[in-house]
């Protein structure tokens, strides 16, 4: 089960497109739903809940690459504090990412790169991972 984490953090690692990702997140999802009704995730659920939050953070992923192409054509690259939801989402859950200042035609103040943000949330997935993986050696 952890094979499919692995495989997902290896595919982002090395560089996997928009269209190619949910499948790849389908399939850890799958492996996880499997894994959490197995007798051995209800006598481990510090490791279940761990890798609960690891599929959390590959789907907030997902909802933040998914602005990227909806966005205008003039910053689709960006998250605007101008569109509160995802951006304060962001700004929540990952303080540490930067933010840069923009003024170009319609955009102006406070932004968030998207490539920034998915490189965060995935190292903070694969970090996760690898202390999943190296309490699951114990077991």
């Amino acid at each position: 089960m952890l094979e499919a984490f692995r495989a997902l953090a290896i595919r982002v690692d090395i560089g996997v497109s928009y269209r190619d990702y949910p499948a790849l997140l389908s399939e850890t999802k799958v492996a996880h739903s499997k894994y959490s009704r197995s007798e051995f995730a209800s006598l481990h659920e510090d490791l279940t809940n761990s890798l609960s939050e690891i599929v959390e953070k590959y789907e907030f992923a997902m909802e933040v690459w998914k602005v990227q192409f909806s966005n205008s054509r003039s910053t689709p690259f960006v998250l605007s504090a101008t569109k509160p939801g995802i951006y304060s989402a962001v700004r929540s859950k990952y303080p540490d990412v930067k933010v840069d200042a923009l003024d170009v035609g319609p955009l102006k103040g406070p932004v968030i790169f998207i490539p920034t943000v998915l490189k965060a949330i995935w190292s903070s997935a694969e970090e996760k991972l690898d202390a999943v993986e190296a309490q699951a050696v114990s077991f």
